[in-house]
């Protein structure tokens, strides 16, 4: 029975078309896929340095022209993975130099593998050389050792003897020089006509060996018995006018010229602190006026009363008068580690915060006397 010459013209363009034009299958394993536009296998991108190819991935294959996608790249885990090159590659593990009995010399990254280095031989020698208190029998051992002895020439029993015996003698002899010292200094003090020797005037020397007079200083002892005062008396009538030819005549120089004039008056109390003040204040010193009551003091006066209310909790009752706060004051005592001076300070300066140009020398004096202090410490005249 023969065919049909249709059926027989249609398998053989069939298989004319086929041997053409042969179909197309992209493999995963060979890291292409199909693309359609191209009608044919596309290589798919290679992974960079530090990242690797995701093997693990599965996704669906097409029948006809196998894989339709590439797979992703996954980036290496630092310090456990890294990849060193561009391709498809896996991450490969990093070496692990303390397994291997190296130590790491470059740490591993996600593009570089670590580098390892030896390890440096350790100087003390090792536990088993010295078993149940025996010498180890390592050749070269006792025998360096033995050298070594008689090189040095020391036997370890004979300097033990030696270091024994010197202590013996030593300790002995230092407790008798010290009570044979002990007796000549007692021996020298009961000594007849023996006096006291002062150090300080062994090392400050002061009486001069040509028989002049010493200058008198803050560490040197004065002897009104001694140390003639001819020069150091005044005269009881300050009146009297200064005569310089008879100064010059008994002291044998003239004194230095000054051009200094200024009357202080009978009525001026200076104090410590009233010293360190401006000294251009001091030209008003002989008219004693109240003018200073409306002053706003500085912190210079404020510490000078610091003294005075430092004590028996007189700032707290003095700041309570000025209208500082209770808790305020309790919280810069605290502030300064319950140092009263400072308290003190501090309470004054916030008084003086509050009340601006309001808080006045006057006010203060006024407090002072309120809480029953005295108010002589706040003088008018600087």
């Amino acid at each position: 029975m023969g065919f049909p010459p249709v059926l027989v013209l249609l398998s053989v363009a069939v298989t004319a078309a086929v041997a053409a034009d042969p179909p197309v299958y992209c493999q995963v394993d060979n890291n292409e896929f199909y693309m359609r536009q191209w009608g044919r296998c596309k290589a798919c991108d290679r992974c960079p340095y530090g990242f690797g190819l995701n093997s693990k991935i599965t996704f669906e294959v097409d029948p006809v022209y196998g894989a339709l996608r590439c797979r992703d790249c996954l980036k290496c885990t630092e310090g456990e993975t890294f990849k060193s090159k561009i391709g498809y590659e896996e991450c490969q593990r990093c070496t692990n130099c303390t397994a291997i009995g190296k130590q790491v010399e470059v740490a591993c990254t996600t593009k570089k593998d670590a580098v390892c280095m030896d390890i440096p031989p350790k100087q003390s020698f090792p536990a088993d050389l010295q078993q149940n208190g025996r010498e180890s029998a390592v050749p070269g051992i006792a025998a360096s050792s033995e050298k070594r002895s008689e090189a040095t020439g020391l036997n370890p029993t004979i300097t033990m003897i030696g270091a024994v015996v010197l202590f013996l003698v030593c300790v002995p002899a230092s407790i008798v020089l010290v009570k044979k010292r002990n007796e000549l200094n007692c021996w020298r003090k009961n000594r007849p006509g023996s006096k006291s020797f002062d150090v300080d005037e062994e090392q400050g020397g002061l009486k001069d060996q040509d028989g002049g007079d010493s200058p008198v200083t803050m560490e040197t002892s004065f002897d009104p018995e001694t140390v003639p005062l001819r020069n150091l008396e005044l005269p009881n009538d300050l009146s009297t006018p200064y005569d310089r030819q008879a100064s010059i005549e008994n002291d044998g120089f003239p004194p230095l010229s000054s051009t200094f004039s200024f009357n202080l008056g009978s009525g001026l109390d200076l104090t410590g602190c009233d010293v360190d003040l401006d000294a251009g204040r001091l030209s008003d010193a002989g008219q004693v006026t109240n003018s200073r009551s409306q002053e706003v003091p500085n912190d210079r006066e404020l510490q000078c009363l610091c003294d005075s209310i430092a004590d028996n909790n007189k700032y707290a009752r003095l700041g309570r008068e000025l209208g500082v706060k209770d808790n305020e004051i309790k919280r810069m005592k605290e502030e300064q580690n319950n140092d009263l001076l400072e308290t003190s300070f501090q309470t004054l300066k916030r008084w003086r915060e509050m009340k601006g140009k309001g808080a006045t020398i006057g006010a203060l004096r006024q407090a002072f006397r309120n809480v029953g202090l005295p108010d002589d410490i706040l003088k008018d005249d600087p």
